[in-house]
């Protein structure tokens, strides 16, 4: 009357099943500041961040998506941007991206970079080589490489 599947459940490797279990074996998940929020500085992540609140200051992100009821006073510095707010600002990247409902003023210096339909731009767009972008410049405090933090202390040194 029951029939058994003549298929073995599968078995899941120890480590696998560790890995699943332990939080810090997998990647961070994104910093999310919601519409309601307000945040008067600088933010610094090695992460990837989502703003959809009102940010005043400067951002420094490996990855940054400017949510449609965002909006962003400051230069926004990071690898992969994507804006569907308001910036009013410098954005420097390896990439950018402004969606059909972005409102970006300000200079924009990147490697790549998408402009959809819809989209408001007022400023210069400057397109650099991918090597002039892996040191970027970014606010002081930022997390930066450890290849960047050694060149600029035996540059101090030296002097």
């Amino acid at each position: 009357m029951f029939l058994r599947n003549s298929k073995p459940d599968a078995v899941v490797p120890p480590a696998a099943a560790a890995a699943t279990r332990n939080p810090a074996s997998r990647a961070d998940p994104p910093s999310i500041l919601g519409n309601s929020l307000h945040v008067i500085g600088n933010l610094n992540s090695n992460g990837d961040i989502q703003i959809d609140g009102k940010v005043d200051g400067d951002i420094y992100s490996a990855t940054l998506t400017v949510g449609e009821s965002a909006l962003v006073n400051g230069a926004i510095f990071g690898q992969h941007v994507r804006i569907a707010g308001t910036v009013n600002g410098e954005i420097t990247a390896y990439s950018i991206e402004l969606t059909e409902t972005a409102r970006v003023t300000g200079d924009m210096t990147h490697n790549s970079l998408s402009i959809k339909t819809g989209a408001y731009f007022q400023g210069i767009s400057k397109q650099a080589n991918a090597d002039s972008l892996k040191n970027i410049n970014v606010p002081k405090g930022a997390a930066v490489p450890a290849a960047t933090v050694a060149a600029e202390e035996t540059r101090q040194t030296a002097a």
